[in-house]
């Protein structure tokens, strides 16, 4: 069984002892990102009025209609044997390297996938699905050349992605009821620098919230990470947290009610780290509270679930990682275990939570690890949810009813889709 850590006050912990070299971070950070670095998952959805009007000088965009397939019309429950997993008709060639998304919502299922077939270099497709099993490619949004991230705010899923060339992309938001038709919401000004990334997106009645890199000053320094947040998703500021420097790491990003939630692992120059969770009702200011831990973790991502939040992601053990995992019932004060798992799997990383009616799901980085903790009980079990010798790599979970899907890349480095059931997991 897991090791209880002590309990922490709300307050900054610093790390002490010996660090960790940046190296192996890194190279961890590395490692799990390859297959999911979007591995956050922002299931709380509020329900706030519409924040996307626009300017008064500019009157709100109308929907604009994606000619394309509509997704076939499947039963929403897909039968298996107990822990038996199936792998998904996925329409894709072995130009697509990995699923990195996979989203759950009225409509179904949306997956989003890096496709090298685009234009002959990196590029994106999207996939939808009724039951998770049989799934249709569907054309991306109006003028989209790529999809970077996206979220599900007010029951439908909302995606950033660039038009324009390679070289000089412009960044726009859009969103969809059913994966097939999407509402352009315009150009997003100061979302992403040139040359940078985005990692997360979420929104309240507020705005929204997105945890974006810069590029790299130069090949001795890592991306420097960073919190912009817009009122109306057209204009964004950059929020100024002093703490967030090339040593930090952003993950987790969800909305919560009326709130940002945000876990962070925070490093120095001499390799010591320690977790943090910031929160925040503007997107602007931030208040950070400490993490009880190893004082480093890598992968993390945060779950608002039916009897408090969970913060997961894998902290050290000797000379490797293990994964780990935190609960708090106000995000706030936080109790800490390190998750049993089998000689075979060290190294292994909490990459993915999904909160469900039952508890709640934590996912590996090496295919087919999982952990679950049904609502009320403290205690996690591990399972094993793909066949023996079964070479895949996840990085992207959602679930609807009792089907869960899981996306990401085979061996061989070619998008995969596995589909299963929550009830044989013991939810």
């Amino acid at each position: 069984m897991g090791r209880e850590a002590e309990l922490v006050e709300l307050s900054v912990v610093r790390s002490s002892g010996g660090g960790i070299p940046r190296g192996a971070i890194a190279g961890a950070l590395a490692a799990v990102i390859v297959v999911g670095g979007l591995v956050a998952l922002a299931l709380a959805n509020p329900k706030p009025g519409a924040i996307l009007t626009g300017a008064a000088s500019e009157p709100p965009p109308t929907a604009t209609p994606t000619a394309g397939p509509t997704p076939s019309v499947l039963p929403t429950q897909v039968a298996h044997e107990p822990w038996d997993w199936a792998p998904a008709d996925v329409p894709l060639d072995s130009n697509a390297s990995q699923i990195r998304k996979v989203w759950a919502f009225d409509a179904g299922f949306v997956a989003l996938a890096d496709d090298f077939a685009v234009d002959g270099g990196p590029g994106s497709a999207l996939l939808t699905s009724r039951d998770g099993a049989t799934w249709a490619q569907v054309p991306l949004p109006p003028h989209a050349r790529g999809i970077s991230t996206g979220m599900l705010f007010n029951g439908d899923l909302w995606l950033v992605g660039s038009t324009g060339e390679p070289d000089a992309p412009v960044w726009r938001l859009w969103s969809t009821s059913d994966g097939v038709d999407w509402v352009d919401h315009g150009v997003a000004k100061g979302l992403i620098p040139v040359g940078g990334t985005i990692s997360e997106l979420a929104a309240t009645g507020a705005g929204f919230v997105a945890t974006i890199a810069k590029p790299p000053i130069d090949a001795e320094h890592p991306p420097l990470e960073e919190i912009r947040s817009s009122p109306d998703g057209r204009t964004w500021k950059r929020a100024d947290v002093p703490d967030i420097d090339e040593n930090t790491h952003l993950a987790g990003l969800i909305a919560d009610g009326d709130r940002w939630l945000l876990a962070a692992d925070f490093g120095d120059a001499e390799g010591n780290y320690e977790v943090r969770v910031l929160s925040s009702a503007d997107g602007q200011q931030w208040d950070s509270m400490g993490v009880s831990g190893s004082g480093a973790a890598i992968g993390l991502i945060l779950v608002n679930g039916p009897s408090g939040y969970v913060l997961g992601g894998a902290n050290p053990a000797s000379d490797t990682y293990r994964p780990a995992v935190w609960r708090s019932a106000d995000a706030g004060r936080w109790t800490g275990t390190t998750l049993d798992i089998p000689p075979s799997r060290e190294g292994a990383a909490v990459i993915g939570a999904l909160s469900t009616a039952g508890g709640i799901v934590l996912m590996g980085n090496q295919g087919g690890d999982a952990w679950v903790a049904a609502d009320g009980e403290d205690a996690w079990s591990y399972r094993n949810v793909l066949p023996p010798d079964t070479a895949a790599f996840f990085g992207a979970f959602a679930a609807r009813g009792d089907v869960i899907v899981c996306g990401g890349s085979s061996d061989s480095g070619v998008a995969n889709l596995w589909v299963g059931s929550l009830s044989t997991m013991g939810l």
